[in-house]
Formats: C-alpha cells, structure tokens, sequence
C-alpha cells in the first residue's frame, strides 16, 4: 500500500476542498487505489446503505435505561442524530476522563450536546486511569462503554479486566475500536495476541514507547491531516503519558475478535461502520472459553 497518487497529492497542495485527506471523495480516491474496485463499493454501500440503521437497534436495546460508564467520553457518535445515539437513550452516565479541563469544556454550549450534558449533570466524573478504577466498586454499571479508547492503552487487557470488574453481572462492554486498514495505521503491523499478552504479564505503562518507532515510520500522514509531520508526532509521543494520543495497538477484525475471546468475552453484536469503526457489544458469561466463530472473518485477513 503507497502514498496516496500524484493526482490526489497534487489536488490538496491546491487547497481543493473535495480531496482533503478525510474528505469523502479523497477516501474514495485512496480506497480504490489502494484496496481495489470490490473492497471500495463494499465501504461505498456500507456508508450510504439508508437500511444501515436497523443494525443498531440490538445495541441501543440493549442498553436502554441502563446505568453505565463511559471510559474517555464524551464522543461525537454517541450524540442524538448519530448512528449509535446512546446519550440519549439511557438513564444515568458517569464517566472516567484523565482529562478533566477538555471534558469539562467540550461543547458543552452546543446544542447537539444537550442530551449528554444532561446525564453528567446528574452522574459522577473519575479522573481515573483506564486500567485503574480503584474508586469504583465491583458490580457498579449495567454497562461500560468507549469509543476510539483500546488503542491508546498500553495494557489493554488489564483495562477490559477492571471495566469488566466493574460491571454487573450480565452487563455489556461496548466497544468502538478502529480498524487499522482504513486509517491511518494502515501500515502497521497488527498487535499480535501473544504482544497483549506480554504487555499484561510486564504491566506495561503508559511511559512505554516500545511501539513509538512503528508510529514513526509507518503513520500515514496523508489520513491524518492533524499532524504536519514526523517532528510534531514525535515531540506528542513522548508527551504520551499527559495527552494519551499514542496508539500503542493496532487492530483488525480477526486480531480483536481474538483479543475479546481470550478475555472469555461473548460478543453478541458486531458490525462496521466506514471507514474504520468496529462496533462491538460483548459481555463476560462465565469462564467457559468464548471462541466467537460466526464473527472471525476468513484467517486471510
């Protein structure tokens, strides 16, 4: 997979709107030369698709009413409008944020935000590590959960162990998590289980940078229109341990379907939203091992 085309590169260097890296048409753009005809259709279909809707209503069911935990809130996709307009649909939030002056201040005079300015009013806020809710008792949430979060954790399976901890039993995990092939990781190489699993049994931290070398030399930039350049996303890097950007894993369909059967997590729901978003709702029903085969995609992937 190469930089996107001359024609692409060119159009954005002119400043044309339509081809901005994140535009609807540059990913088109890119997909197709990237991914082939086939592959960018399938997306095309999935974002336009007016009957996508009826995908979600098993998730928005499930969490009804519910009391839950909202791990790095708040998110644009849970909103009133969205797809998945979670905030609006249940009874109480609280949510766990390490950085408390952004949360405090994000939207908060936005209209759209009304329904989740609503629920914090009235729940709890933790200032919490995600791999540490020390303050929550066990059993607290009907359901936990975060949008674009997993990948920012060094040790993702010590975070989903305490949020499942902190769930009743029965309770859902809902989980956002980016595939990598349709962003700007897309070159990296897939966090492999067994790395997971060594970053559990090392408790690993967020001042770990063994991943940061991969971030340098594979990010694509041209997805990531934030960043100028290796210099900037560097020097945010090693700031990690204060702003949390540094995506230490990366996932695919089949890598994250591993991950949650090893945590003996039953996935009940699991669909895609282009261009990168894998919408999961899972729960932990025992220790009998989860192996999940109606949603491994083929082992090609």
């Amino acid at each position: 997979m190469g930089r996107p085309s001359k024609a692409v590169r060119q159009a954005y260097r002119k400043k044309d709107k339509r081809l901005k890296p994140g535009s609807a048409l540059f990913l088109i753009v890119d997909s197709l030369r990237n991914y082939g005809l086939l592959f960018t259709l399938r997306r095309i279909w999935e974002a336009l698709n007016p009957l996508r809707k009826r995908h979600f209503r098993p998730y928005l069911k499930a969490l009804k009413d519910k009391q839950g935990l909202e791990i790095g809130g708040a998110s644009p996709i849970f909103l009133k409008g969205e797809l998945l307009p979670v905030y609006s649909i249940i009874k109480a939030l609280d949510v766990c944020n390490l950085k408390e002056k952004m949360f405090r201040e994000k939207k908060k005079n936005e209209k759209k935000w009304e329904n989740f300015t609503k629920l914090i009013s009235r729940g709890r806020y933790f200032s919490l590590d995600a791999t540490d809710l020390r303050n929550i008792p066990d059993g607290t949430y009907d359901f936990v959960m975060a949008s674009h979060v997993i990948e920012h954790i060094a040790n993702p399976i010590k975070a989903l162990k305490e949020w499942m901890r902190v769930l009743r039993k029965g309770g859902y995990l809902f989980l956002i998590v980016p595939q990598k092939d349709g962003m700007f990781d897309r070159r990296r190489e897939t966090t492999s289980l067994s790395h997971l699993i060594e970053d559990y049994e090392t408790d690993k931290g967020e001042d770990d940078l063994t991943h940061l070398e991969d971030v340098l030399n594979h990010h694509d930039f041209s997805l990531d229109p934030g960043v100028s350049g290796k210099k900037e996303l560097k020097e945010r890097s090693l700031r990690n341990v204060e702003n949390r950007m540094l995506h230490h894993h990366v996932f695919t369909s089949r890598s994250l379907c591993e991950f949650l059967n090893f945590l003996n997590l039953k996935i009940h729901r699991k669909y895609f939203i282009f261009p990168c978003h894998m919408v999961v709702l899972c729960s932990h029903i025992g220790e009998e091992k989860q192996v999940n085969k109606e949603f491994l995609p083929a082992p090609k992937e």
